[in-house]
């Protein structure tokens, strides 16, 4: 079929170099023209060679796969890195977790992810430890150093966890500025406050709120919040505290019993907290 083509550009080419000296052009006109016709023919014919020869053929099949196996490794690595950057996540989420392990003599602490949060209502975590953990009711639930809540119901895969952010869970609490004492308890929209409060003790905007250790529920030295306002309009004072977690976020807590030993806690935080000056 090629060569029928070319029989018939040739064919052509002799009939216009025929009409063109009858015409009386010069050679040199006749080849320039010639060339015009003739250059796309030949970069087709070049084409069509090139694109039907085996070695093209081939050339593509190698590249083809050479892309699959490109794209195969890419989707390995892929996968991999998805893997990594999970396992680098748990082990960033547990850090403060494994920290508070090293610091604490807790010998029955559980870390628990959490598995459903509310705060509508009463504000408490689902938790994934339960009985079979070794986890009771009253055992204290913490993160980062500070108080999250307590446990009110145990079940043998889960339990549930009372927020310090819920009204009816009361710490026993102290100012770390001046010592000043109270109860905290949680409030509307994620505050918390500071009440019973002596009306003559000065409480202080920005101080921050820690767990006094008194009761005999949750240890001392552990955060609440930090105070945002003060009314100081007569003896029915309101103390506002922000919370120093946002328990939306959490993903996960440890749990430990009420009555552990907390070494740091028996010397440095004991040393940290002021306290109140005597009456004179």
């Amino acid at each position: 079929m090629i060569k029928k083509g070319l029989i018939g550009i040739m064919i052509l080419g002799a009939l216009f170099i025929v009409i063109n000296r009858l015409l009386g052009l010069s050679e040199r006109r006749i080849e320039t023209a010639m060339s015009y016709v003739t250059y796309p023919l030949l970069q087709f014919q070049r084409f069509v060679v090139h694109s039907f020869s085996p070695s093209y053929k081939q050339g593509i099949v190698h590249v083809l796969a050479d892309l699959e196996k490109v794209t195969l490794e890419r989707d390995t690595l892929l996968n991999e890195l998805i893997s990594l950057k999970a396992l680098q996540r748990t082990v960033e989420d547990t850090s403060d977790l494994r920290d508070f392990m090293k610091r604490y003599n807790a010998q029955s602490l559980v870390i628990a992810p959490v598995l459903l949060r509310n705060f509508s209502g009463e504000n408490f975590f689902l938790v994934d430890a339960g009985e079979n953990f070794g986890i009771e009711k009253d055992m204290i639930a913490l993160h980062h150093n500070m108080l999250v809540g307590k446990v009110t119901h145990v079940y043998p895969s889960y339990s549930k966890i009372l927020l310090i952010t819920d009204p009816h869970c009361y710490v026993a609490a102290v100012c770390s500025s001046n010592g000043v004492k109270g109860m905290h308890h949680g409030l509307k929209k994620g505050f918390t406050t500071l009440a019973y409060v002596d009306h003559r003790d000065q409480v202080t905007v920005g101080d921050t709120v820690l767990s006094s250790g008194e009761g005999g529920l949750f240890p001392r030295g552990f955060g609440l919040g930090r105070i945002t306002d003060v009314d100081q309009g007569g003896y029915g004072r309101s103390i506002t505290i922000e919370p120093s977690l946002d328990l939306k976020k959490i993903s996960q807590i440890s749990i430990v019993p009420h009555t552990f030993t907390d070494e740091a806690s028996d010397s440095s935080v004991a040393e940290e907290l002021p306290l109140k000056p005597a009456e004179s």
